[in-house]
């Protein structure tokens, strides 16, 4: 008798040998027993996990001498030939193969005439999403009224790609992937009744390899027996299925923690050299940087599919990494692996992968920035007591002091007209009256003239029109909290839209001056209102890159060894 492989050999021939799909067995078995039998089932899922084994179960079930019955004998002549695929009542047909109209009304005419003898005609299509259009329109009302004698049972890896229309008139069943542990479980009993031995390592890279299909790992295992013989160790398992050896990421986790540049393209070297490829090594990688993701944040390895032996080592190489670190790894990586498909020059990416990833500084939350300045402002006077009349770049200056805090710690605020923008509140010394303390910021306006610029400026940031048209203004008076602001008379535009956008300019005046003003704007029928002013402010504008950077920006970039752009 010829040889027969592993997955023809081991395929179920009852419902309770279907293994990790107890949801549709289960079901099937009920109805069987019941006699709630549909017209038309859909079987879906992944490849490799029992849907056309199932389908043959149940025409076995429904047909066999003893049924319907939920465990049909397999004895019988139905059984055996349906077993066989030569019954003449249960056609399997290859949905890619007989895809045309022309097969659909075939399979019409001859589901009029009976069985010739068993209870029930049954149609297996398998790839049933590989009919066109016009193949599924003719078969819609045959599924929907057959006759009583015949049954539909649909497989399908893309259960999308079936028509509404069709959907609608099945019981739909959806098979799940199956587990590694089953399908380890499954090839352990397989090599056992095969004499073979293998050990638990080489069972794990199967069944990893195998992605949930349960005979793709039992043909991996008759690959595997042809290539090693009837004792298996995890190293034969490597060679014959090329794939990569775990050790070889936990060599790539030390050279990334080690920030090893040289290590790290020996290291590309070396898969390259030894044959890999590279497309399965960045998604070994993406996983093995997962499964340290899995082990940071749960604190255990369940979560983890490996061997006992790579979760102890997994548990101890987690201490080094942070989640933030991990995930950008995974990022990199992820998005090399897109890459590469793409790439005439593969090893060029992976070498360009590893450098990012080596060259990545550890990454910092908010909360250690946050730390880090409150650290900063506690060791350090950050706020200037003494009233001098200018600011110098070499102050010491408060981060983020605003001029309202600063009155707030008792001092008065006033602008140096020469910083343009970028000016600095200068605290005067504070007042030891306490009703003093408590008062208002309180502005005059030489204060709103000397930062004029200033204001215009951070107007420019918000809304860049606003701050050209209020350009065209002049501040010449301050009564209370109305602050009037002048404009030429040919100016009427520059006004109208100012006006629309004082809100605006209200809220920059408060934030870089401490006190809230209110704008009155006017149309000036003086020629020439303040006219060396405003020539003045918008020449010192025009010049601001000439000034010394802000102490506060020059701050930050220390703090944080950053670079202006």
């Amino acid at each position: 008798m010829a040889y027969q492989v592993l997955a023809l050999k081991w395929r179920p021939s009852l419902f309770e040998q279907v293994v990790a799909q107890e949801h549709v067995t289960r079901t099937l078995q009920n109805a069987i027993t019941s006699k709630r039998i549909a017209n038309a089932y859909l079987f879906a899922g992944p490849r490799g996990i029992g849907k056309t084994t199932t389908a043959r179960i149940l025409a076995k079930a429904l047909n066999c001498d003893k049924g319907p019955t939920p465990t049909p004998c397999n004895k019988c002549t139905n059984c055996e030939e349906i077993a066989a695929g030569r019954s003449l009542d249960v056609q399997e047909i290859d949905g890619a193969s007989n895809r045309g109209i022309d097969e659909i009304r075939n399979l019409r005419e001859n589901i009029r005439y009976t069985p010739s003898k068993s209870k029930y005609k049954i149609y297996i299509v398998d790839e049933v999403h590989m009919l066109t259009t016009e193949a599924f329109n003719a078969l819609l009302k045959t599924l929907e009224e057959p006759p009583p004698h015949v049954l539909f049972i649909f497989a399908t890896t893309e259960p999308h790609r079936v028509p509404a229309t069709i959907l609608s008139r099945c019981q739909r069943f959806d098979f799940k992937r199956i587990p590694i542990e089953v399908i380890i479980n499954q090839l352990k009993l397989i090599c056992s009744e095969e004499k073979v031995e293998i050990d638990d390592d080489s069972l794990m890279v199967i069944a990893k390899k195998a992605d949930g299909s349960l005979r793709d790992a039992q043909s991996l295992l008759d690959q595997i027996i042809s290539f090693a013989g009837n004792k298996i160790v995890v190293d034969e398992v490597l060679k014959a299925l090329g794939a990569v050896n775990q050790e070889l990421y936990f060599e790539l986790t030390e050279i990334v923690q080690n920030k090893n540049l040289q290590a790290g393209l020996d290291f590309v070297e070396k898969i390259i050299g030894q044959g890999y490829d590279i497309d399965e090594f960045l998604l070994g990688a993406v996983e093995h940087f997962r499964n340290l993701l899995f082990v940071v944040t749960t604190g255990h390895t369940r979560l983890v599919e490996t061997s006992e032996t790579f979760k102890a080592r997994y548990q101890q190489e987690a201490q080094k990494f942070t989640p933030e670190d991990l995930l950008r790894y995974i990022k990199i990586l992820s998005e090399t692996e897109y890459a590469i498909k793409r790439s005439p020059n593969p090893r060029l990416k992976l070498e360009m992968a590893i450098v990012k990833i080596l060259k990545l500084d550890r990454s910092v939350t908010f909360e250690d920035v946050i730390s880090q300045l409150r650290q900063l402002q506690g060791q350090q006077d950050v706020i200037t007591t003494s009233p001098p009349a200018e600011i110098s770049g070499n102050k010491k200056t408060d981060l983020f002091i605003s001029p309202a805090k600063a009155k707030g710690n008792g001092g008065t605020v006033s602008y140096n007209s020469t910083h343009s923008e970028t000016s600095t509140p200068v605290v005067s010394q504070p007042s030891t009256n306490e009703e003093t303390r408590n008062e208002e910021v309180v502005l005059s306006l030489e204060d709103i003239k000397s930062n004029w610029a200033s204001i215009i400026a951070e107007v420019k940031k918000k809304r860049i029109a606003l701050g050209f048209f209020l350009q065209e203004g002049v501040p010449v008076g301050l009564e209370g909290e109305i602050l009037e602001i002048y404009f030429p008379k040919k100016n009427g535009f520059h006004l109208n839209s100012v006006d629309r956008g004082k809100e605006v300019i209200q809220r920059v005046i408060q934030t870089l001056l401490g006190a809230r003003v209110k704008l009155k704007l006017v149309h000036s029928t003086q020629k020439a209102v303040d006219v060396s002013l405003k020539n003045q402010l918008i020449d010192a504008h025009d010049t601001k890159s000439e000034q010394p950077m802000d102490p506060r920006i020059k701050k930050v970039l220390d703090v944080f060894g950053g670079e202006l752009l």
